[in-house]
């Protein structure tokens, strides 16, 4: 059984040609960027102005101001908190309620995981905007409520993952032999399984269910009564929603869509580079 370090080692040999693509790394780019951006303007962009109201590209504006004077660009980077809370909260309900079930069911194997893998079919089979839409319904629209939801109805997918490769795992003989080397059975589910062959196709689950809860978020926020984050407070949804219809230049129009847009694409790009290195 390697060591965790030998581990991480394989997984950054196996993800370094990924990562040497120009896409990739122009995502990694977008994401980070996106990041740094939602600290720096960070409950900026709520100040009204309305001398400034729907005014064009600036210096002072680089991407203009909504009809009632905000800076586009501030709100736009502010808008990432709206949904990347949200995103890494049902990664770890996903992860939390996922990692234990899988690995119960793949050790025992059978019943139990052929039950596993029916449970992530019926789950999967349901848009997971179903599933948040009633949960807000019972528990009220709430960020949290969303994380929950989504981490919820992924978390099978991730017992499955791991139900799968405990079963692989087993049947090359790798996890007797590292049982027979003396670990112990949560040692060789951790460094063999979790941490281990199943690592990447879990990180690649994960990136995936960020772009969810993006596409979530901003559809309900779009959407709006009462559904999704109401202004003030800006969120991709209602940024594109709030000034349709009103006189505000293009590029503040196009700013909020396109940015969602990109971060789509960015997220899928790093979720195809982990796919690959999988494969």
């Amino acid at each position: 059984m390697n060591t965790l370090f030998d581990t991480l080692m394989e997984h950054h040999a196996a993800l370094r040609p990924a990562w040497r693509r120009p896409g990739t790394r122009l995502a990694l780019l977008w994401i980070g960027g996106l990041a740094l951006g939602s600290f720096a303007f960070m409950g900026a962009g709520l100040d009204l102005d309305a001398a400034a109201a729907s005014a064009g590209p600036s210096s002072t504006h680089p991407w203009g101001t909504d009809h009632l004077g905000r800076d586009v660009l501030a709100r736009t980077f502010a808008a990432t908190s709206a949904w990347a809370g949200p995103a890494v909260a049902a990664v770890a309900v996903a992860l939390a309620l996922g990692l234990p079930t899988g690995s119960a069911a793949g050790w025992s194997g059978g019943l139990a995981a052929n039950v596993a893998h029916a449970v992530a079919r019926a789950t999967s089979s349901v848009p997971p905007l179903f599933w948040v839409l009633a949960a807000s319904a019972t528990h009220g629209a709430d960020r949290a409520v969303l994380a929950f939801a989504v981490g919820v109805t992924a978390a099978p997918s991730v017992a499955e993952l791991v139900v799968a490769h405990l079963a692989r795992q087993r049947a090359e003989g790798s996890l007797d032999a590292a049982l027979a080397h003396g670990l112990s059975p949560w040692a060789a589910l951790i460094y063999g399984t979790w941490v281990g062959s199943a690592a990447r196709p879990l990180a690649q689950l994960a990136t995936r269910l960020v772009a969810q809860v993006l596409v979530i978020e901003a559809t309900l926020s779009y959407v709006g009564g009462g559904l999704g984050l109401p202004q003030p407070a800006p969120s991709p949804g209602n940024l594109i929603a709030f000034d349709w219809g009103y006189p505000v230049s293009w590029v503040a129009t196009a700013a909020p869509i396109l940015t969602l847009a990109f971060t789509l694409v960015a997220l899928d790009a790093v979720a195809n580079a982990l796919a690959d290195a999988h494969d």
